[in-house]
C-alpha cells in the first residue's frame, strides 16, 4: 500500500462517520425547514366516518399512518404532518348525496395538496384514503397530473374505484388476489403515480372486489387488523424514503 492509500483510508473513514455513512442508502430524510414537516401525510376517511376520532383519518387510514409514522421514525424521521380533508361524509344511500361529498372531498384534498406543495415543497407528500376517500384521492390525482407528480405516495385502501388491472403496488394481504373491479368501476388513469401507488384490496371486500354482494363485513372491518394496516404500510414508507 503507497503511503498516499494509507493517508486516504482514515480520511475517507473519518468522512462516513460524520456523515452517518450516508453512502450505504438514503434512508434519513433532510431536517425540516422553515416550519415544515420533513414528510406530510393527508388522510382521506371513509363515507360516515366520524372527524372527531381517529385523528379525523377513520379507523383504517389512522392504522396505517400510525404504522408509517413508528416506521419513519425508527429511520430518524419524526417530523411528520398528518392532517385529514374534512370533508362531508354523509351516511346514506342517496347516490346524489354520495356524490356531492365526494366532489366536496375532491374539492378539499385538491386545496390541501396544492398548499402543502406551495408552502413546503422539500416534504415528502403521502396521500392515504379508504374506500370513499380512496375515491377521492384517486380521481383528484387522475384530473391533476401536475400535482400528482408532487405525490410521493399513494394509499388506496378498500377503493370502490378498484383496477385489478392498474400497474398498483399490491401489498401482502391474505387470501386470493382481488381480481374484481369495484363496485363503481375501475379508476382513471394516475400516469406515472401508479407506480408509486400501493392499493389495497382484500378479496370478497364487496366495494373493491364486488361480485354483487350485500355482505360488507369484509369490508368494514378487514381493514382495521393490526397485521393487515402493517403490510400497508410497508411499501408505503419505502416509496416515502424513496
Amino acid at each position: 500500500m503507497s503511503p498516499f492509500s494509507r493517508l486516504l483510508l482514515p480520511l475517507v473513514a473519518c468522512v462516513l462517520v460524520l456523515t452517518g455513512c450516508s453512502a450505504a442508502g438514503n434512508d434519513a430524510l433532510p431536517e425540516a425547514t422553515d416550519g415544515c414537516p420533513q414528510v406530510q401525510v393527508v388522510g382521506v376517511r371513509g363515507q360516515s366516518q366520524s372527524l372527531d376520532k381517529n385523528r379525523g383519518l377513520g379507523t383504517e387510514v389512522d392504522g396505517v399512518v400510525t404504522d408509517l409514522e413508528e416506521r419513519l421514525a425508527a429511520k430518524g424521521v419524526d417530523d411528520i404532518d398528518v392532517d385529514a380533508v374534512r370533508h362531508r361524509s354523509r351516511d346514506a344511500s342517496d347516490v346524489d348525496v354520495y356524490e356531492a361529498d365526494v366532489d366536496q372531498g375532491r374539492r378539499l384534498l385538491a386545496r390541501q395538496l396544492t398548499a402543502s406543495v406551495r408552502d413546503c415543497p422539500e416534504a415528502r407528500l403521502a396521500v392515504v384514503g379508504f374506500s370513499q376517500g380512496a375515491q377521492i384521492a384517486q380521481e383528484t390525482l387522475a384530473d391533476r397530473p401536475a400535482l400528482a407528480r408532487r405525490v410521493d405516495a399513494l394509499a388506496l385502501i378498500g377503493s370502490p374505484r378498484h383496477d385489478p388491472d392498474a400497474p398498483f403496488i399490491r401489498p401482502d394481504l391474505p387470501g386470493s388476489e382481488a381480481t374484481l373491479d369495484g363496485s363503481l368501476g375501475a379508476g382513471p388513469d394516475l400516469g406515472a403515480l401508479a407506480d408509486r401507488t400501493v392499493d389495497a384490496c382484500l378479496t370478497r371486500d364487496v366495494v373493491c372486489d364486488a361480485d354483487g354482494g350485500t355482505d360488507y363485513t369484509v369490508h368494514k372491518t378487514g381493514y382495521e387488523d393490526a397485521g393487515i394496516a402493517r403490510e400497508i404500510a410497508i411499501p408505503l414508507h419505502r416509496l416515502v424514503l424513496r
